[in-house]
């Protein structure tokens, strides 16, 4: 009947900013006397942690999808848009290509990341290598380093939308398509949350988190 105990959670930066952050903020509210213990680190590594009992959930950015076994529920869907920045306007009004976009400095999330892995599929599926010119740890830095001319990049949308409404960035738009993506915690049902484990992962499920909005075209 306590209300106490820890949850060791593991979660992308892209779930934190993109779910975690208010949702965590409601649950602590609820129950505080839970001790949450968080570490940060890449769908790879969330997933690795998750399987070795060192983590009660995982929160991710699907896809790629994890290997079978764990249990997940969806918290939020997204998509990625491709961005530039002020000098790449006179490039948004018509669509781009992977052969064309590679004329830029690409900024993508590193190697062993997810977000890596999902554009070399996507780069290999239009016949190309995908080859970043700078490589990041953490999505959110991306749109500044755009904003100051270093490269175009693909980002999820609630990370861009300061951006494209203040004028910093530059909506693209690729001729192929970009994966519907989702933010979702997971389980290993060898081992399903109990406690207060339980109860952050009933609250992430009966507390939804809608689609991030877009802002209006900046033009």
């Amino acid at each position: 009947g306590s209300q106490g105990g820890t949850v060791l959670l593991w979660a992308t930066d892209t779930a934190l900013r993109g779910v975690l952050l208010d949702q965590l903020a409601a649950y602590q509210r609820r129950y505080p006397d839970v001790r949450l213990q968080i570490r940060g680190g890449n769908a790879p590594q969330a997933t690795v942690a998750l399987r070795r009992g060192e983590a009660d959930l995982a929160v991710v950015t699907e896809p790629p999808l994890p290997e079978g076994g764990l249990q997940r529920v969806p918290l939020r869907r997204f998509s990625d848009l491709l961005i530039g920045g002020p000098q790449h306007r006179e490039f948004a009004d018509r669509p781009l290509g992977v052969k064309e976009l590679g004329q830029f400095p690409l900024i993508l999330m590193g190697q062993g990341s997810g977000t890596y892995e999902m554009y070399s599929r996507i780069y290999l599926g239009q016949g190309m290598v995908l080859r970043p010119d700078i490589e990041v740890g953490s999505d959110e830095i991306i749109p500044a380093l755009v904003a100051r001319g270093l490269g175009i990049a693909f980002v999820p949308e609630f990370f861009a939308g300061p951006g494209l409404a203040d004028g910093s960035l530059t909506l693209l738009q690729p001729d192929f398509a970009l994966p519907e993506r989702s933010i979702s915690v997971l389980w290993d049902p060898a081992r399903p949350p109990v406690g207060a484990a339980g109860k952050l992962l009933r609250f992430l499920e009966d507390e939804p988190v809608s689609d991030p909005g877009l802002p209006a075209d900046p033009a």
